[in-house]
């Protein structure tokens, strides 16, 4: 093998290169995370629903100010409107 690069002259293959190049610049960096525009919206309320319930169960167990009840009393609301929004939505 050699040290050159090989490059490719399929024209199947530029046009699928160049697209995934474009669709890579038109997300950036949130959007390579979150995904599409498309699902981008559902996407943020899953890791919105992870990282509250994640804390409520740290809560649990790591000592604070806050009593676990009261934190799972504002904690609890915000799960269940993500996750209300998640199914109750309409595709179009």
């Amino acid at each position: 093998m050699s040290d050159e690069a090989k490059y490719t002259t399929d024209p199947k293959n530029t046009d699928y290169l160049l697209k995934m190049q474009e669709m890579k610049h038109e997300a950036g960096v949130l959007g390579s995370f979150f995904g599409s525009t498309q699902r981008a919206a559902s996407s943020i309320a899953w890791v919105m629903i992870f990282l509250l319930v994640a804390s409520g169960i740290l809560a649990l167990f790591i000592p604070c100010s806050v009593q676990p009840v009261e934190y799972w009393k504002i904690v609890s609301p915000l799960v269940t409107l993500a996750l209300g929004y998640l199914f109750g939505r309409k595709d179009k």
